[in-house]
């Protein structure tokens, strides 16, 4: 059975990969010059960014606060 503490490492390795994504779609906005394309993946990316990176700010400090308590 997988404990609480590795299932918060697991989330935190998802939202890093796809803080990584959103990253790449942001990197492909820019290198593309149709602006619908430009429009949907910065938007797509920037939400991708912003929301994972929050996740997994919040989960690397979670972690890190139960291995202080352990």
């Amino acid at each position: 059975m997988v404990n609480n503490k590795e299932k918060h490492q697991i989330a935190f390795c998802i939202s890093a990969v796809t803080f990584l994504a959103g990253l790449s779609l942001i990197a492909t906005a820019i290198a593309v010059g149709t602006v619908p394309t430009i429009a949907a993946c910065l938007v797509i990316g920037g939400i991708l960014t912003v929301l994972s990176g929050v996740q997994a700010r919040k989960l690397f400090i979670f972690t890190k606060q139960r291995e202080n308590f352990e």
